[in-house]
């Protein structure tokens, strides 16, 4: 858990999006919101009992909320400073 909450502290320092809104980029909004679905999966997971379809969906759940900060988003921001930087 402890973690879950760092990561939360390190993020300005993954990711170096050049426009901070996600109104244009359509991976980010896709990903986010299934960031905030796997969320709320992770805390109605938190509420059921230890019992084995449940523990199998949240450590799959978890695993997706980890890859998320640590491999998803520096990639859609390498992908982002690729494109801004980008000469048509």
């Amino acid at each position: 858990m402890f973690g879950a909450i760092l990561l939360l502290f390190v993020i300005p320092w993954i990711t170096s999006f050049k426009v901070k809104s996600s109104r244009f980029n359509v991976f980010y909004q896709f990903y986010f919101w299934l960031f905030i679905f796997n969320f709320l999966l992770l805390g109605w997971l938190g509420a059921q009992s230890a019992e084995e379809p449940y523990v199998t969906i949240s450590q799959i759940a978890s695993i997706f909320y980890f890859l998320y900060f640590l491999a998803i988003l520096p990639i859609l921001s390498f992908i982002d400073l690729k494109c801004q930087t980008a000469k048509f």
